[in-house]
C-alpha cells in the first residue's frame, strides 16, 4: 500500500513539475514577442543588421519604449541585444573606422569588465543608425599597477576608469583608424589590434594566448615591437621572453613578424629571479 501511495505522489509531483516548465515557456515566448514589438515601436533606427542579422533578430527592454534619442538607443544597445555578452553602457569614442563617410561611433559596454564592444554607423542625415558591427574584445578591469605603455604615436587616448586602455588613430597610413588595446584575462595579458576589413572587424596582428606588452613604437617605419613571455615546455622550468618586432603589411593588411630575439631564463631560488640560461 504504501509503495502504490509513493508511485502515485511522484507521479503527481511529475505532473507540477511539467505544468511550470511550459508555463515558464510560453511567458518567455511573451516577453520576446513583446519586447519585438517595443523595438520596432523605438524611433531612429533603421534596418540595422549585425553581422548580418537584421533588427526584427534583436529584442529590447520596456525602457526604450519612450526613448527618443539615437544616444538612448546606442546606451541601451547591449542590454537589448541578443548576444550573449551583454553589458551596461560604459563609454564610446569617434572616428573614421569604417571609411563609410558617416558618423561613426565605437561603444564600449561593461559588467564588472568590458564585455561588449559594437560600432554604429549612421546614415548620410545622421537621423538613424544604418549598420552595427560588433568588435570582439573582452577584458577584465585595469589597475594602476598593470604594466602597459600604449605610445601617443598609435593615436588619441581613451581612458576607462582612470586608466588608458587603447589608442586610436591611423598609425598604419592606410585611411581608416585603428584601435589599439589590452586584454586581460585570467591567463593572459596582451595587446589587441583591430581595423575593420571591409566585412568585418579583425584582429590585425595574431598573438594567441600569451602574456606580452608594448615595448617600442617606430611611427616612420611603423614598427610596433612587443615582450612576449613563453613557457618552453610545461615539465620543465624554462621562461622564453620573445622581443618580436612587427611592421604592417600592405599585401596581407595585417602586422607580421619583422625580427625576433629569443632569450631563455629559469627560476634562480639563490637570486629570487631569473637567470638567463641557453636556449
Amino acid at each position: 500500500m504504501r509503495r502504490i501511495e509513493n508511485i502515485i505522489r511522484n507521479v503527481f509531483l511529475l505532473l507540477i513539475v511539467i505544468i511550470f516548465c511550459v508555463s515558464c515557456q510560453k511567458r518567455d515566448i511573451d516577453v520576446i514577442q513583446q519586447n519585438d514589438t517595443l523595438y520596432n515601436s523605438v524611433p531612429g533606427v533603421a534596418s540595422v543588421d549585425i553581422n548580418g542579422i537584421t533588427a526584427k533578430d534583436t529584442t529590447s527592454l520596456p525602457e526604450l519604449e519612450n526613448s527618443k534619442s539615437i544616444q538612448e538607443i546606442i546606451e541601451w544597445y547591449a542590454v537589448t541585444s541578443t548576444e550573449q555578452k551583454r553589458g551596461l553602457f560604459a563609454f564610446q569614442i569617434e572616428g573614421n573606422f569604417t571609411g563609410s563617410g558617416n558618423r561613426e561611433i565605437i561603444v564600449f559596454y561593461e559588467f564588472f569588465s568590458l564585455v561588449s564592444v559594437y560600432c554604429f554607423i549612421y546614415n548620410s542625415s545622421g537621423e538613424e543608425i544604418e549598420r552595427v558591427y560588433q568588435i570582439k574584445y573582452r577584458s577584465l578591469e585595469f589597475n594602476e599597477e598593470e604594466d602597459i605603455w600604449l605610445s601617443e604615436a598609435l593615436g588619441r587616448e581613451i581612458i576607462w576608469k582612470n586608466q588608458i586602455i587603447c589608442r586610436v588613430g591611423d598609425f598604419n597610413g592606410n585611411g581608416k583608424d585603428e584601435l589599439y588595446l589590452y586584454s586581460i584575462s585570467g591567463i593572459s595579458k596582451r595587446p589587441l589590434f583591430f581595423e575593420f576589413d571591409g566585412m568585418e572587424f579583425v584582429e590585425i596582428l595574431d598573438l594567441g594566448t600569451v602574456y606580452a606588452f608594448i615595448t617600442n613604437v617606430d611611427p616612420v617605419e611603423k614598427i610596433i615591437t612587443l615582450r612576449i613571455t613563453l613557457r618552453k615546455d610545461a615539465m620543465e622550468p624554462i621562461t622564453i621572453i620573445l622581443t618580436n618586432s612587427y611592421t604592417w603589411d600592405n599585401a596581407t593588411n595585417r602586422y607580421e613578424l619583422l625580427s625576433t630575439d629569443p632569450k631563455y631564463y629559469r627560476w634562480n631560488v639563490d637570486i629570487n629571479g631569473l637567470e638567463e640560461v641557453e636556449g
